[in-house]
């Protein structure tokens, strides 16, 4: 089975119009990967240490009622934790890895990009689109664990590739994963960039 991440990926091209019409050109590049952060601190929270979605520290339930309590503890990290941190890691802690990337490197980009430099923006828009999905296919990996699932497993489920066994313990390893086997094939065939910004 392939993961059908239609629903998803309008949800993030949405997200970004949404954007494009509530910032300025030259707000939007910084706001966008603010958005990025934001949602790869509260999936480090959310995933923590990946064992307990897998070794039956939960009560095994359903898909949908694991889905739903993966995504009921999501909403809550991002309210409650990921804001305040948010700023945080963006100023004072910019070197420091989330997940897979790292705030300071997407600074020159930010610069470019609220000049006015479109493959810039276009780039950073990919990137937020890539790692939407990325995290959404995280999450579904996490509930495919609460319902009894391994871990290579639960990848299979949502990939359709049948991968060797590796120690998978971290959010930034499972996204790392998840990203090219389900999500960077699914945007290969998807992805078309935004009209340009400037």
């Amino acid at each position: 089975m392939r993961t059908d991440l239609s629903k998803q990926y309008d949800e993030a091209i949405s997200n970004l119009n949404l954007w494009r019409n509530r910032y300025s050109k030259s707000e939007y590049p910084e706001k966008v990967v603010q958005n990025i952060f934001y949602g790869n601190i509260t999936m480090e929270i959310l995933c923590g240490d990946v064992s307990e979605y897998f070794d039956g520290m939960l009560a095994q339930m359903n898909f949908e009622d694991s889905f739903k309590l993966i995504e009921d503890s999501y909403s809550k990290i991002a309210v409650e934790k990921s804001q305040r941190l948010l700023p945080v890691i963006l100023k004072e802690r910019a070197n420091f890895p989330v997940g897979n990337i790292k705030f300071e490197t997407f600074v020159p980009q930010i610069k470019k990009g609220s000049m006015g430099d479109n493959s810039e923006i276009e780039d950073i828009e990919f990137t937020y689109v890539y790692f939407f999905l990325s995290n959404i296919t995280v999450r579904l990996w996490c509930a495919l664990g609460i319902t009894g699932k391994n871990r290579i497993d639960a990848i299979s489920k949502l990939s359709g590739v049948v991968i060797e066994a590796l120690e998978i313990k971290t959010y930034a390893q499972i996204e790392n994963i998840l990203g090219k086997l389900v999500v960077a094939p699914y945007l290969n065939n998807r992805y078309v960039p935004l009209k340009s910004l400037f």
